[in-house]
């Protein structure tokens, strides 16, 4: 893990072999005795035996997520802002996930400060959408999870923003899924400032926190 750590004080992007080996460090956590260490990692057994699936869809590269992170770094200090200290992994496997092409993994440390890994498997289920902007998407939640607390909770200033900008019909439209259009909205003002104007929306997924 330390190595992992001595690459940026922030944030690390592993794939293949690597990334399985650290989403399984990561989801273990600390448990007190044996019991509870049996029982949790038995919930680790059956999410993978569950949920993971072969797969060939679509996925985004060390090199290009490394590049994304630098720029948020670079031109909005984004580490700094979002995740205060706390190492966010941001895991590309080998594999699919029957549910997700991606999702957020929120955690809490001893300071009862929130913040999130972003898992992205190979696609499945939407593999039009560029790896990029989904990766962007994800870390609009990492955004969210920074400002609330919660993975499903929006900030007041994005409700009230919607509430000054859009008609009743279309505010309460997007308040259905408030964090999954302010992730949309992230992921939209990036690419914006990154030169691209072609649209890109990832596929609404309803909780990508697990």
């Amino acid at each position: 893990m330390s190595s992992f750590l001595e690459r940026h004080p922030s944030w690390s992007v592993c794939s293949g072999i690597q990334a399985s080996k650290v989403y399984l460090y990561r989801a273990w956590g600390k448990v007190r005795n044996l019991e509870q260490n049996i029982e949790h990692l038995s919930s680790i057994i059956n999410e993978i035996r569950n949920d993971f699936i072969p797969a060939e869809g679509p996925q985004i590269t060390e090199e290009s997520a490394t590049k994304l992170l630098s720029f948020l770094d670079r031109y909005y200090d984004f580490s700094s802002n979002t995740l205060s200290g706390n190492h966010m992994f941001v895991l590309l496997p080998g594999c699919g996930h029957r549910v997700f092409d991606a999702f957020c993994r929120p955690y809490t440390n001893a300071d009862h400060f929130s913040f999130c890994d972003i898992f992205m498997p190979r696609a499945v289920k939407d593999i039009k959408t560029p790896p990029e902007c989904i990766l962007l998407h994800e870390l609009g939640h990492v955004l969210n999870v920074r400002l609330t607390g919660d993975i499903e909770v929006p900030s007041a200033s994005f409700q009230k923003f919607n509430e000054l900008i859009l008609s009743p019909e279309d505010c309460q439209a997007v308040m259905q899924e408030p964090t999954e259009m302010y992730a949309h909205v992230f992921a939209m003002a990036v690419l914006t400032a990154l030169g691209r104007t072609k649209p890109c929306y990832p596929q609404t997924r309803k909780s990508k926190s697990l």
